[in-house]
């Protein structure tokens, strides 16, 4: 056929059996993302009772947890980091609804200051393998200045989670008066942000808000 006629690029090629082909046109974003909800079993948060969506933030929380790290059920096929997106955000959406219901529920909210925190560290972690390969020899200038506008966009996009991810965990300790766990992890999202900040006087900030939640926990303990 003429390759003017395919509306959306060539079609796609699956092999079905030997010696027989079937073609399939290419499949948009849309229904690339609506395939991938679906073989990872993402519900719609909002058809979920309250103890419902806490029960699958949780299942989420720890699928993409996996699934970033290469860990569990994805031990045998390594890291896989749209599924492990796609299964964070569907907790951080479980979660945040679960604490819109009940803004007092220490549980609900932890495990979404947990949820964004999962979330900003696989988009440092993402980042970190950016630089990798923006240091191989030979790039074109093309995919040099697609790599640099990459670095910008996840670089915005983890610092505002962990920075939410903060915002979740000093709400759990105006609630509770105290939680180790939370500020720990306050001290964690704090530490990630300021490895991902380019100025030196911000980082050290952030690095020293740090200390002093982890000191804190310690001096509790």
């Amino acid at each position: 056929p003429d390759p003017a006629a395919w509306p959306s690029g060539p079609p796609q090629m699956q092999q079905q059996q030997p010696g027989q082909q079937v073609i399939q046109p290419a499949t948009s974003a849309d229904q690339q993302q609506q395939q991938l909800s679906t073989v990872l079993q993402l519900p719609n948060p909002a058809a979920l009772t309250d103890e419902q969506l806490r029960t699958e933030g949780l299942r989420l929380l720890r699928a993409g947890r996996e699934a970033t790290r290469g860990t569990g059920a994805y031990s045998s096929t390594g890291p896989d980091f749209a599924a492990a997106e796609a299964q964070l955000q569907a907790a951080v959406a479980c979660f945040g609804r679960a604490a819109e219901s009940e803004p007092q529920d220490t549980r609900a909210l932890g495990n979404l200051g947990n949820a964004l925190l999962a979330q900003g560290e696989l988009k440092k972690g993402l980042l970190d393998e950016l630089r990798l390969n923006a240091t191989q020899d030979g790039l074109a200038p093309a995919a040099l200045q697609s790599l640099e506008a990459a670095d910008v966009r996840l670089r915005s996009e983890a610092s505002t989670l962990l920075t939410r991810a903060g915002e979740i965990f000093r709400r759990v300790l105006e609630v509770d008066g105290w939680s180790s766990r939370a500020l720990v992890n306050w001290g964690k999202a704090m530490v990630a942000r300021a490895e991902l900040a380019l100025d030196t006087a911000a980082a050290a900030k952030l690095y020293n808000a740090a200390i002093d939640k982890f000191e804190a926990v310690l001096e509790e303990d």
